[in-house]
């Protein structure tokens, strides 16, 4: 359960390319709300995820934007928060679990194609269909996650994370449905 919910912060974590403030935009009361579909190997289940950028705090004694997210796991809701930093050169979160603190530099700036850092690597913008419209020049980020789960997710200037994919055991897949970005 713990490897799920690692999962599942880092996906949230994920959804929010050339500055910051293109491809993840912060501010006090962006929202997003994305389709969740997950596949297993005996079911598919679909509902919805809601993510909102509801303040800043200091940890570490740097300043981080605050994200309340709501995740549909199996017949239950989980709340959790994610903070994030940015930088000029990186999106980093942190996401409490267990009495731990997890950190992760997700994006590395500039995007540019094959550029890598971490277990990720960029690669070179596409157009990307969800429910919320057709979005041009996203950059697609691909991971090793490790424990035999990989991922992809694509940023959309001016919005963020438009559509990802999770895949291990089962299969989860997040899509941009609307957003309210300031």
């Amino acid at each position: 359960m713990k490897k799920f919910v690692l999962l599942i912060a880092i996906m949230a974590i994920i959804i929010g390319c050339s500055h910051v403030d293109d491809y993840y935009p912060f501010a006090v009361g962006n929202k997003w709300n994305y389709r969740h579909t997950k596949i297993t190997p005996t079911d598919t289940f679909i509902n919805s995820v809601d993510m909102e950028i509801t303040g800043t705090t200091i940890m570490g004694g740097k300043e981080v934007w605050v994200r309340a997210e709501t995740w549909p796991i199996d017949t239950t809701t989980y709340e959790q928060t994610t903070y994030i930093e940015e930088t000029e050169n990186y999106i980093i979160t942190y996401l409490i679990m267990e009495g731990e603190t997890l950190t992760d530099t997700l994006v590395s700036f500039p995007l540019e194609e094959r550029k890598t850092w971490g277990n990720y690597v960029a690669t070179a913008p596409e157009t990307v269909t969800v429910p919320a419209g057709t979005y041009t020049d996203c950059w697609k980020i691909t991971a090793n996650l490790g424990y035999g789960y990989g991922a992809y997710w694509y940023l959309a200037s001016n919005v963020g994370v438009v559509k990802s994919v999770f895949g291990g055991y089962d299969i989860i897949i997040l899509e941009l449905e609307e957003s309210s970005i300031k």
